[in-house]
């Protein structure tokens, strides 16, 4: 069991301000016999030239925020891993990183960062329509982690009038656009009340 905090930055009244949030969770990879240690993940590169490269990121990194550069693991070379400022921010609310590593030894390896224990629920209200409600969608978090594969998620019911739901379909591009931090623009298709919603899917 572990404790994290994460400098999450907001904008409120338009200026930027930074938020302390406090998460208390496991991690598989927080401590234990040979791993990396407490409040730190490691990540496994893609294979090249038959091996993979591990990185360590720290969660002070992602509370500290700023670009940070890592060094992988060694198996008679290593590469350096380079994560932009905005790469950081990223990762700190629960979206995917991709980055290539510098060339060493005429190859690079790629590694795909999430910390998942970090990813939450997206909840979204759409647009009002002509008939002045609206409703809401949410993309859970246990979607955004693994490997995408399409939904058709159903909204809330409206917050007036009659009872009705609509449904949202998210394909594979979707979700991936989801964890990589982009947003969605999604309308519903018009049912049998004779309308649809729009929904700007973002992660925080």
């Amino acid at each position: 069991m572990n404790r994290r905090e994460f400098l999450v930055r907001a904008t409120i009244g338009g200026v930027t301000v930074p938020l302390l949030i406090t998460e208390i969770g496991c991690s598989e990879d927080d401590g234990g016999p040979g791993g990396p240690g407490p409040g730190s993940e490691t990540f496994v590169s893609t294979l090249a030239q038959g091996h993979t490269h591990t990185i360590t990121i720290s969660d002070g990194d992602l509370t500290a925020g700023g670009a940070h550069n890592y060094t992988s693991s060694s198996t008679g070379h290593t590469h350096q891993v380079n994560l932009s400022a905005q790469q950081i921010d990223n990762l700190s609310v629960g979206c995917k990183v991709t980055q290539v590593s510098s060339n060493t030894d005429n190859h690079t390896h790629t590694w795909e960062i999430l910390f998942a224990d970090l990813v939450t629920d997206v909840q979204t209200t759409s647009q009002a329509d002509t008939t002045g409600h609206s409703h809401t969608v949410t993309v859970v978090a246990e979607d955004l982690v693994g490997v995408p594969s399409a939904r058709s998620i159903p909204t809330s019911a409206p917050n007036v009038g009659a009872a009705h739901t609509h449904s949202v379909a998210l394909d594979v591009a979707d979700y991936q656009a989801l964890q990589n931090c982009n947003s969605v623009l999604k309308t519903t298709v018009a049912d049998s009340t004779g309308h649809s919603h729009t929904f700007q899917i973002q992660r925080a």
